[in-house]
């Protein structure tokens, strides 16, 4: 319930790796966390030395560039054992999918010559998330509205399509919460 969140008054600086954050993803265990952003076009890893805190945080030194596939990374996620990895993002409006070896380590990562585009449904697509078995992926958009799509190889992007299902957010979303 988000209405009984309150700031804890912990902080993890990400400025030395990336100057524009704008996704955030955390490995299952909470002993890893992602960033994603656009100045670089690059997603960087950190490791929590106690699970889920960032005051624990610190760099790992594990980076992988995104620019050859997206110019504007907005948002990033693992499929459910971390072997995959795909970004979205505002330069091309499309979902690209990334190999990993070993799991969840960002450095390792390769593009997996499979992507979805959203250009047709998202506008400025800022961030994405599975269901809990990889046969659906949820985009969101700056429309403001968030677009339902079908994978029919669970976690394979480039077997995606569009279920024709919106559901859209007020206009003043941001100030919902």
């Amino acid at each position: 319930d988000l209405s009984t969140a309150s700031y804890d008054s912990v902080s993890l600086s990400v400025s030395s790796q990336q100057t524009n954050p704008r996704g955030i993803a955390i490995n299952n265990d909470g002993t890893a966390l992602y960033i994603c952003g656009t100045a670089p076009a690059s997603a960087h890893q950190y490791t929590l030395s106690t699970p889920y805190d960032l005051s624990t945080g610190s760099y790992a030194s594990k980076t992988v560039s995104l620019s050859s596939q997206e110019s504007y990374p907005n948002g990033l996620i693992f499929n459910n054992d971390g072997t995959s990895m795909y970004i979205v993002g505002s330069g091309s409006d499309t979902v690209y999918q990334y190999t990993l070896s070993p799991a969840f380590d960002v450095s390792t990562a390769s593009y997996a010559s499979k992507s979805m585009s959203v250009s047709s449904q998202a506008s400025t697509p800022t961030g994405l998330s599975f269901n809990s078995d990889g046969t659906k992926i949820f985009v969101i958009g700056e429309n403001p509205a968030i677009f339902q799509y079908s994978l029919s190889s669970a976690y394979d992007i480039s077997t995606g399509s569009y279920d024709s299902v919106t559901h859209a957010l007020s206009p003043n979303y941001g100030n919902d919460i």
